[in-house]
């Protein structure tokens, strides 16, 4: 399912925050163009505590986070980002039946 997209605003290093409850396993895909390395945080506690994942998002490319640890999710660069940068999101939940 697609989720919001996670965006750095030009000359920041911080995205905004999107909601990952119940999700199971979701891609970040990368612009074609990133100022800094960008890593992805999760907390567990609706953005209280940040974790990073050790994960990077990759250049015009999928980064899969499996299985996400928290409820909600935001990227970070290592650098002021030149421009607006936009990462598209899709996720899955857990199915039972």
């Amino acid at each position: 399912m697609r989720l919001a997209n996670l965006t750095i605003p030009s000359t920041e290093t911080i995205s905004n925050v999107i909601d990952v409850t119940g999700i199971e396993d979701l891609t970040i895909y990368g612009p074609s163009v990133l100022t800094g390395v960008v890593s992805v945080e999760v907390s567990p506690d609706k953005g209280v505590t940040w974790i990073d994942t050790t994960l990077d998002v990759i250049i015009d490319a999928g980064t899969r986070v499996q299985p996400v640890h928290g409820d909600r999710l935001r990227l970070v660069s290592s650098g002021a980002e030149g421009a607006i940068r936009i990462f598209p999101v899709h996720g899955s939940t857990l199915v039972t039946v």
